[in-house]
């Protein structure tokens, strides 16, 4: 019977209908449809409401077999390459082998349609079925019976993400894309309808076509319809697709909710990420954080946890109010108290969030976690297999609960919106007064002294901190020395000579790592501490500078005022989450950011925060850097200035596994460069791997079974004329169940990127880049780029308004390749779209299904544009191939 089945399967009509459902979907010439009288709604351009996604249309069944192939010039299927630990493997098949026939049916057909029709059969066959295999070895016949894994999880639920009711609530009220402007209004003097895509507040001569998405106008035409709904089916199944096949969970663990949901509805990312991007730059330093977390799916418990230590303890709310006046009658000394009293219910948090580990589990995620990402690293596959598998037993929420909870404690730096936008400092942040801390009792060292009365104390502070040299205060010691390039610290038992020098104030011994005070004066840091504050002076930081590991779970650095080097030469540093929480704040000052990998806002099991209010500022990392999230959260944010990003991979707002990067730079012209390093092995002597800039990072199982879904990055930069530089992978792009945004606000910018770039969805992916304003130029040296969706990825680039210039060499500019859907949107302006004939609105059919991807470039407004071809102004261009092109 079986055979029978796959005899059909094979020699019925699969020509005639690959042929008619793909090459040929409208006939052999373009369509064209006049829309010189047609308006649509730019509240919901591409709102989709009448076609999409079905379940019960879904085969569950599904088999996997696990070779990469190609036609074998109609002898078969030749197998390119075998994903280890798969059936294919399992069963001894090798790169090289010739598949001639299945089950004893010849594999009929050349080109991709004998391609197309084995993969259906292994499908068919299913899960647990065993298919025969006749391969050709060396011209050896040979019979394989591999075991098929199943693709799809039957019993995944799939449902909104719990945040998007408040995401939506950002889109109601008012025109999406007319409010996404509107926010530039004051800063550019320009009246709001000059601002609204429907080009100079327009409105439709009907009512009715005015509430119509162009989606829905375009499905209009039948084959449209058609040819689009099947692609939005094979999109939607991902959402159920197995993210690995390393072990026998009934769910995808990693999958995050939010990408789910875009495999469900791929017109949505436009206005959802918008409203993303909205509510994360409306949440306060110290609210991010919870708002991370809610991405991540990671629900935190917020009544307080008696089993951490945190009985009888205020528990924070995750929103505590940014505008809330600081209490003025606190001197800087007791809001510092505040913060240490915080410490031991954080650090109670943060061990509770490994408490399911082994000493074993736990040494061995410390040691090898952060290998993965690492490009010198090689990460065997049971190890990574193993990390993955640890990975789900430490309890994330708790982690972010420990952030939420120390930062509601940093009231006299809590920073207050001015009228004009700028950011003010309490004015008690700057006092110099500062004396050792009285120190919760599970803080306390074997050899703590205790401090005396405030009152007794108050009488001797003075000398504290303008006597030179060693003092005491109480019976503590106290370390100042004022030499500029040395380490001569004099310590009695709390530091030593290597650890720190200048205007230090005093260094207190905790069980959870040093507390260090610097003064007004050039300090210099050597050591790590789990709580540096420095209040002013140029200071140079050689240490971790705010960055948490084992020894030290919460590590807070601030430093007040001054032009600041934190310079490093090893990994995990400058407001690193490394196990635990890591918090750097500069307040003032041009400051300089060097340092390795893992660093300046990243995390890896933990939620790093790097922040920066003033000057203009250097970033230099090497790999996994400026707000890059594994396994959490890792957040830079940088307030005003004309900044400077430099790094090699991984880095500028990128989100791993389970993990959620942001990179926010309120206001400057801004320059970004990620790449440089790292060849990428299609184009070694010419490109490199970037994966940065608004990068969404997955591990797929390609080389192993071994896989998990990516996180969420986002580059947001609210206001500037920036500069980008980025290679392959990079500026909003997705790859593998990830997510990869950069949007930019207000600012004449420019875009370089090598390949899969500038708003491009890679493997069930999505990646987006917005540029609200500006006259803005792309570039692209190879293609796959500027809003490009690949093998059920999910592309989109999307300009408001300003004369924009698009260059790309191939494939770019709209297209839809293998099942992806890929939107260029330009909705004002007077624009450049430079590229090849296989571009500007191309759907290709796919090589392994009877699917094809989609392809849109709109043009919304604009009298002078230029296309690679003559396309008429008022038209809406429906390609012979299925690409779809509007030129309003």
């Amino acid at each position: 019977m079986l055979q029978k089945i796959l005899h059909f399967i094979f020699l019925s009509s699969a020509i005639l209908a690959l042929s008619a459902v793909l090459s040929d979907a409208f006939a052999k010439e373009d369509v064209h449809v006049p829309v010189d009288g047609q308006s649509f709604s730019t509240k919901g351009f591409f709102d989709l409401e009448t076609l999409g996604f079905e379940r019960d249309r879904v085969n569950f069944n599904k088999g996997w077999l696990g070779i990469f192939m190609e036609d074998a010039e109609g002898k078969g299927i030749l197998v390119k390459e075998i994903t280890q630990g798969s059936p294919a493997a399992e069963a001894g098949l090798k790169a090289g082998d010739i598949i001639s026939k299945i089950n004893n049916e010849s594999i009929p057909g050349t080109d991709n349609l004998n391609i197309i029709q084995f993969k259906k059969a292994i499908e068919a066959i299913g899960t647990g079925g065993m298919p025969a295999l006749t391969v050709f070895r060396d011209n050896v016949e040979m019979v394989f019976t591999p075991r098929l894994f199943g693709k799809l999880l039957k019993g995944v639920s799939v449902s909104d993400p719990p945040f998007l009711s408040e995401t939506r609530s950002k889109l109601t009220g008012e025109d999406m894309d007319a409010s996404s402007l509107s926010s530039f209004m004051q800063k550019t003097d320009m009246p709001a309808e000059d601002l609204s895509p429907n080009g100079g507040g327009k409105t439709s001569p009907d009512p009715e076509y005015s509430r119509m998405s162009f989606i829905e106008f375009a499905i209009k035409n039948e084959k449209y319809r058609d040819l689009l709904g099947t692609t939005l089916q094979r999109i939607g199944e991902e959402a159920y697709a197995r993210e690995g096949f390393q072990s026998n969970d009934k769910v995808n663990p990693f999958r995050l909710s939010i990408i789910n949901y875009f495999m469900l509805h791929p017109f949505d990312t436009p206005k959802i990420g918008q409203a993303i991007v909205d509510t994360f730059c409306g949440k306060d330093f110290c609210a991010q954080p919870g708002y991370a977390a809610e991405l991540l799916d990671i629900k935190i418990d917020w009544p307080d946890d008696r089993d951490e230590g945190m009985a009888n303890k205020t528990v924070i709310p995750p929103d505590t109010d940014p505008h809330k006046k600081i209490r003025t009658s606190d001197s800087l000394q007791e809001q510092l108290q505040i913060i240490i009293d915080s410490l031991p219910s954080c650090v109670a948090l943060v061990e509770g969030a490994f408490r399911d580990l082994s000493p074993e589990e736990a040494g061995f995620l410390y040691q090898n976690a952060h290998k993965v990402w690492l490009p010198n690293e090689k990460i065997e596959p049971q190890d990574l297999a193993r990390i993955l598998a640890l990975s789900q037993k430490i309890n994330l929420a708790k982690l972010f609960k420990a952030t939420s909870l120390l930062l509601s404690q940093l009231a006299p730096f809590r920073y207050e919106q001015g009228a004009a936008g700028q950011e003010k400092a309490h004015p008690d942040a700057i006092s110099p007064t500062v004396t050792p801390f009285h120190l919760p009792a599970s803080l306390q060292c074997a050899n703590h002294q205790e401090i005396p009365d405030e009152a007794s104390m108050r009488d001797k502070s003075s000398e504290s901190v303008t006597v030179t040299g060693e003092t005491k205060t109480g019976d503590l010691p106290i370390n100042r020395t004022p030499s500029p390039g040395g380490k001569e610290l004099e310590k009695e038992g709390i530091g030593t000579s290597q650890d720190f020098a200048g205007d230090i104030l005093f260094v207190q011994d905790t069980s959870v790592g040093k507390i260090v005070v610097g003064g007004t004066g050039t300090s210099y840091y050597y050591g790590d501490a789990a709580m540096i504050i420095d209040l002013g002076g140029n200071d140079y930081y050689f240490n971790n500078a705010g960055s948490s590991r084992k020894d030290i779970p919460v590590s807070l650095c601030i430093d007040l005022s001054g032009d600041d080097i934190y310079h490093t030469d090893t990994a995990f540093s400058q407001g690193t989450g490394r196990f635990g929480v890591g918090i750097l704040w500069d307040c003032k000052g041009s400051d300089k950011y060097i340092s390795q990998d893992f660093s300046q806002g990243s995390c890896i099991y933990g939620i790093g925060m790097l922040r920066d209010d003033d000057g203009n500022d250097f970033y230099s990392g090497h790999v996994v850097n400026q707000g890059a999230g594994f396994f959490g959260a890792g957040l830079l944010n940088d307030l005003s200035g004309n900044d400077v990003y430099f790094s090699r991979q991984f880095a500028q707002g990128v989100g791993f596994t389970k993990g959620l990067g942001v990179l926010l730079d309120v206001c400057g012209k801004d320059f970004y460069f990620a790449g440089g390093e790292y060849p990428d092995f299609r184009d070694p002597e010419k490109s490199s791997q970037s994966m940065s800039q608004g990068m969404g990072m997955g591990i797929r199982p390609e080389e192993s079974i071994v896989g998990a879904s990516g996180g969420l990055g986002m580059l947001i930069d609210r206001k500037g004329d920036d500069q980008y530089y980025g290679d392959y992978f990079s500026q909003g792009s997705g790859y593998y169940f990830a997510l990869g945004f950069l949007w930019d606000g207000h600012g004449n910018d420019t875009y370089h990127a090598g390949r899969y770039a500038q708003g491009a969805g890679i493997h069930s992916a999505i990646g987006f880049l917005k540029d609200t304003y500006g006259d803005d130029t792309y570039e692209s040296t190879f293609g796959v780029s500027q809003g490009c969706g690949h093998d059920t990825g999910i592309g989109f680039l999307v300009g408001d308004y300003g004369n924009d210039t698009y260059r790309s060499k191939t494939t770019s500019q709209g297209v839809g390749l293998e099942k992806g859907i890929g939107v260029l949107a330009d909705f004002c302006g007077n624009d450049i779209y430079d590229a090849n004939n296989h571009s500007q609105g191309v759907s290709t059919p796919s090589k392994t299904e009877e699917v094809s991807g989609i392809g849109i470039l709109i043009d919304y407004q604009g009298d002078h544009d230029t296309f690679h071809d003559l396309i008429a102004e008022h038209l809406l261009l429906y390609r012979s191939n299925g690409g779809l092109v509007l030129n309003k």
